[in-house]
């Protein structure tokens, strides 16, 4: 990305006489520079944490065995201590079966149940 440098033509064209008007215009366009000059600091880091973004997602390791038997465990039943949940039942299985399906498990054992 170029950094913002306004050109010469596009700058107030300042003469020999002062007005409130020309000091006023002279004022804006330096306050805008100074927000071009923010915004291009602020899309730089936008750029470069988007980019460590993307380069830590490369890295995310994926234990599929583990991740098969924690959602397989879900579908099993749960617990004493997941008794508070039983309203969420269906959605814990939606989950579950999400999950396995996005993980291309058959499930297949599943569906009589």
């Amino acid at each position: 990305m170029q950094p913002y440098t306004p050109s010469a033509s596009s700058r107030f064209q300042e003469h020999e006489l002062r007005t409130q008007t020309s000091i006023d215009q002279i004022n804006v366009e330096s306050l805008v520079e100074e927000l071009c000059k923010d915004l291009e600091s602020v899309y730089v880091t936008f750029i470069l944490l988007t980019f460590i973004l993307v380069i830590q997602t490369a890295l995310v390791r994926l234990y599929r065995k583990k991740h098969e038997k924690f959602l397989k465990q879900g579908l099993e039943g749960c617990g004493r201590a997941y008794q508070a949940l039983d309203a969420s039942r269906p959605w814990l299985v939606y989950w579950c079966v999400h999950g396995l399906a996005l993980l291309n498990t058959d499930i297949s054992d599943y569906k009589i149940r």
